[in-house]
């Protein structure tokens, strides 16, 4: 019987404001995915530089993912997230996870009362076109 090839995984990878999905094959190691990643982020970064980590359930915690661990020793399975940080040689240490979110183009409250304004303005409008056409044909 031949074997089923294995199907690739996407995985997430996060730091700071920085999100990337990544193809992975199964059988690849955690050194593998670094490889990837330092390709797709175009750094002058290299895998040892680069520490690859995994949350927990406890907040604020990571499991660290070993470089000879391929995806299923890691338990990582389609859709994972995973955090990503770097060695900072100025400090001597690995950096912290830190996540920045987005801050939202527009406040939603004022989009509310622009749209309310525009509702206002394009009935009013309506109104007028409507008195308009009443008026028309009488003398």
């Amino acid at each position: 019987m031949i074997a089923q090839p294995l199907k690739p995984v996407y995985i997430r990878l996060r730091r700071e404001k920085t999100n990337l999905f990544l193809c992975i094959d199964p059988k690849d190691t955690m050194t593998d995915v670094k490889v990837k990643l330092c390709g797709a982020l175009k750094l002058d970064k290299t895998p040892d530089n680069i520490r690859l980590l995994m949350p927990t359930q406890w907040d604020n915690k990571y499991d660290l993912l070993e470089d000879a661990w391929t995806m299923s020793k890691a338990n990582l399975s389609n859709d994972a997230l995973v955090y990503f940080v770097f060695f900072d040689s100025n400090r001597g240490n690995w950096e912290d996870v830190q996540l920045i979110e987005p801050e939202p183009l527009d406040d939603p409250e004022d989009d509310d009362v622009d749209m309310r304004d525009n509702l206002a303005a394009i009935r009013k409008e309506k109104g007028k076109e409507k008195s308009r056409e009443k008026g028309k044909g009488r003398a």
